[in-house]
């Protein structure tokens, strides 16, 4: 029981970063979130994983602000509605009409525009990266140390490292 207390407690400050093993295969290094992470955004691939991750990071900017300009236009949408019949200031149907155009328009390109190709760079990115995420197992894996081969004979131990037989 305090042998499995142990491996959970090693497994858990490797998680957060607090312990690390020397590097064994090209893929030891993603052991943890961050290094997962980070391994992608530093790879060869490094300019598509910044270049998507910049375009997604413009398009919420763009969203975010087609929000603001949405509540300001139906703000004025609802003032033109308030003095249509106002006898001082009254609104003109041409410039009611033209304040819920201008709404619609900005809603249409919000979720078309911006969050539908948001969404489709995103899915690309997560793509991208999981096509790049799995060359790289596989090519541990298929080493030229048969990694495969080991694995299937002698298994793991609790840490993940393939396990020799004495």
């Amino acid at each position: 029981m305090r042998s499995h207390a142990r491996r959970i407690g090693s497994s858990v400050r490797r998680m957060i970063g607090g312990e690390t093993r020397g590097h064994t295969s090209p893929v030891s290094s993603m052991r943890s979130f961050w290094g997962l992470m980070r391994a992608y955004w530093f790879s060869e691939s490094w300019r598509e994983a910044w270049g998507l991750t910049c375009a997604i990071l413009v398009l919420t900017a763009l969203s975010a602000q087609a929000s603001v300009w949405f509540a300001v236009t139906s703000g004025e949408l609802i003032n033109r509605i308030a003095n249509f019949h106002h006898p001082t200031t009254p609104t003109t149907p041409t410039a009611l009409l033209t304040t819920a155009a201008t709404l619609a328009a900005i809603a249409i390109m919000k979720d078309v525009c911006f969050t539908a190709v948001r969404h489709f760079f995103s899915t690309t990115l997560h793509r991208k990266w999981r096509e790049w995420l799995d060359r790289r197992f596989n090519e541990a894996l298929l080493d030229t140390n048969h990694t495969h081969f080991h694995l299937q004979q002698f298994g793991s131990d609790a840490a993940g490292s393939a396990m020799r037989r004495a």
